[in-house]
C-alpha cells in the first residue's frame, strides 16, 4: 500500500503487508520512479535486539544489501554502523532530524503512530526534483511480529528477517511492489515464498542501475521473425518474433494492412535473444506470438505492424511486407476433403509441384518449398484450375 504526502518527511511509504495470495498472469519487475544518483547510497544499521533473541540481525542486513548491490555493477549500497532513528525528523515523531540519514529499525510505532498487525515494514523515501533519492528510512514491527531467521517457506507466526529485509530493500533502491507474475517474487506485496532476489527481482534493479553497455544500447529493440519479409503465408501459422527494452515491456499490439488486430502475447522464452543481447534484463523473456488463419485474407501482398510499448510510455515498431496464397475455404476442417489425383514433380532440391489436388470441391496446383523461419514444408503458391 503506498501514501504519497506532501513535499515533507514522509514522501512516500511501502507498506508490506502479510495476507498470502495467488499470483496472477502479468508481466514483470515495476519501478516506481526515483532512485539513487550514481547508485549510491548509505544506509546505517544498528538493529536492536527484538523480543530477547539472540540474533545478530545487523548481519543479516548486510547480506541482504549485499545481495542488491550484486545485481548491478552501478549500484553501491554502503552499509554503516550508527545508531539513527528510521523516523529521525519526520512529523509527529519527537526525533530530532539527523541529517537526512538512511536508517533501519525494529519499532512498535511508526513515527509516533502505532503500527497495526497488518504492517510487517515500512519504508520511507524523500527525493528531489530531479527524481533522485535524498534518503529512505526502514522500520520493522516490533510490535505484532515475532522475528527469526530461517529458510524455506514462510512460518505463519513467525517472519524471516532477511527475506523481509530484502524486499524493503527492494523498495529502498527504487523497485515497487510486483504482484502480476506467475512465478514468486521478492517484491510481491504479500506473498512471503521467495525467500531471495528472483531474476526479476535482479532484473528490476538492473533496469535502474544499468550497466554500460546497457545505458549506450537502444532504448528498445524489435524484430518480426515470421512472417520473413517476401514470405508467401499460407494455412495457420504463427505470427512471431521478440522486443526488448531497458524498462519493462507493458504490452505489444500488432496491425495487418494498417488495421488493429489486437495484443499478441509477450513474454515467451527466447534463449537465444538473451545470448545475444544479454544487457538488456528481461531479453530472455522477450518473445511474443499468437496463431493466425492467413486464409482470412485476400490472397495478394500484405503489411504487418508489430508495435512495443514499455511501461513508460516509450515504443518500437517493425512492419514487414509478405504474401498470401490460399484455396477459396479459408478453413477445412475435414482431412477427407482434401485429396491428391494427379501427379507430383520435384524440382531442385527442395521444390515439389502438386498438379492436381482437389480442395473442399475445388481444383488446384500447389508449390511447395522448404522454409527456412518455420523449418517444415510450406505452400508458395496456389492456383486455381
Amino acid at each position: 500500500m503506498k501514501f504519497i504526502g506532501p513535499l515533507t518527511k514522509p514522501l512516500l511509504t511501502f507498506t508490506s503487508g502479510i495476507l498470502l495470495l495467488t499470483p496472477s498472469l502479468g508481466h514483470g519487475f515495476e519501478l516506481w520512479g526515483p532512485k539513487w544518483k550514481n547508485g549510491e547510497a548509505d544506509i546505517y544499521i544498528n538493529l536492536n535486539n527484538p523480543n530477547g533473541t539472540n540474533v545478530d540481525w545487523d548481519k543479516h542486513m548486510r547480506r541482504a544489501i549485499d545481495a542488491w548491490n550484486n545485481t548491478s555493477t552501478e549500484l553501491h549500497i554502503t552499509a554503516k554502523s550508527g545508531d539513527y532513528h528510521p523516523c529521525a525528523g519526520y512529523p509527529g515523531s519527537g526525533i530530532p532530524e539527523d541529517g537526512n540519514r538512511n536508517s533501519t529499525g525494529f519499532s512498535k510505532e511508526y513515527c509516533g503512530t502505532a503500527i497495526d498487525e497488518d504492517t510487517i515494514a515500512v519504508t520511507s523515501s524523500l527525493w528531489d526534483e530531479d527524481l533522485n533519492l535524498t534518503e529512505s528510512d526502514i522500520t520493522f514491527n516490533n510490535n505484532h511480529y515475532a522475528w527469526s531467521q530461517y529458510n524455506g517457506k514462510p512460518i505463519a507466526s513467525t517472519r524471516d528477517f532477511y527475506r523481509i529485509a530484502a524486499h524493503e530493500l527492494g523498495h529502498f533502491i527504487g523497485l515497487d511492489h510486483e504482484d502480476n507474475t506467475l512465478t514468486p517474487v521478492l517484491m510481491h506485496t504479500y506473498d512471503e515464498t521467495a525467500a531471495d532476489l528472483t531474476q526479476d527481482d535482479i532484473n528490476g534493479a538492473r533496469s535502474i542501475y544499468p550497466s554500460p553497455a546497457l545505458a549506450a544500447a537502444p532504448k528498445m529493440q524489435l524484430n518480426i521473425e515470421e512472417p520473413a519479409p517476401g514470405q508467401i503465408a499460407s494455412g495457420v501459422s504463427n505470427i512471431r518474433g521478440w522486443a526488448i527494452a531497458k524498462r519493462e515491456i507493458s504490452h505489444t499490439e500488432i496491425f495487418l494492412d494498417n488495421k488493429p488486430i489486437g495484443l499478441i502475447p509477450h513474454g515467451s522464452t527466447r534463449n537465444d535473444v538473451a545470448n545475444v543481447h544479454s544487457v538488456y534484463p528481461s531479453a530472455g523473456s522477450s518473445g511474443f506470438s499468437m496463431i493466425y488463419n492467413w486464409g482470412l485474407l485476400n490472397p495478394g501482398n500484405h503489411t504487418i505492424k508489430v508495435i512495443a510499448h514499455d511501461k513508460i510510455g516509450n515504443t518500437v515498431q517493425k512492419s514487414v511486407n509478405f504474401t498470401t496464397t490460399s484455396v477459396s475455404n479459408p478453413y477445412i476442417n475435414n482431412s477427407n476433403k482434401v485429396r491428391i489425383n494427379g501427379t507430383a514433380e520435384v524440382s531442385g532440391n527442395n521444390t515439389i509441384t502438386l498438379n492436381d489436388v482437389n480442395a473442399d470441391g475445388g481444383n488446384y496446383r500447389m508449390v511447395i518449398e522448404w522454409n527456412v523461419g518455420t523449418q517444415q514444408w510450406a505452400i508458395k503458391t496456389i492456383q486455381a484450375k
